[in-house]
């Protein structure tokens, strides 16, 4: 069908997959959604046209690098967590406070003087 391909090197879920797609989720999701090898997804359209992927091959996550990296992912979302939690409460402290504003009646004394 003088169709154009590309065979693009190994791409996670955060990845790209390179050339015109780059990063659109619809492709990714479809590209993930395949098991076996051989398998075809239907027709998948993005921003640029439509592509069809095809399973070459699936790669198997590696754990050593999970491993080196596990305390500090860790860490860095409790930290978040902790951040999101903290904001929730000061804007709740905010909203249920009675603030009064007496900048102007200070400056209005600081003119008088």
């Amino acid at each position: 069908h003088n169709a154009t391909y590309d065979v693009p090197p190994a791409f996670s879920r955060i990845g790209t997959l390179g050339g015109l797609i780059g990063y659109d989720a619809k492709c990714i999701g479809a590209a993930f959604s395949l098991t076996t090898v051989g398998q075809v997804s239907g027709p998948i359209e993005y921003e640029a046209g439509a592509a069809v992927f095809i399973l070459l091959e699936r790669n198997a996550p590696n754990l050593d690098q999970l491993n080196q990296v596990r305390d500090s992912v860790k860490q860095s979302v409790l930290y978040t967590r902790q951040n999101e939690l903290y904001a929730k409460w000061f804007d709740n402290l905010v909203k249920s406070s009675e603030i009064k504003n007496y900048v102007e009646e200070a400056a209005g004394d600081d003119q008088a003087r």
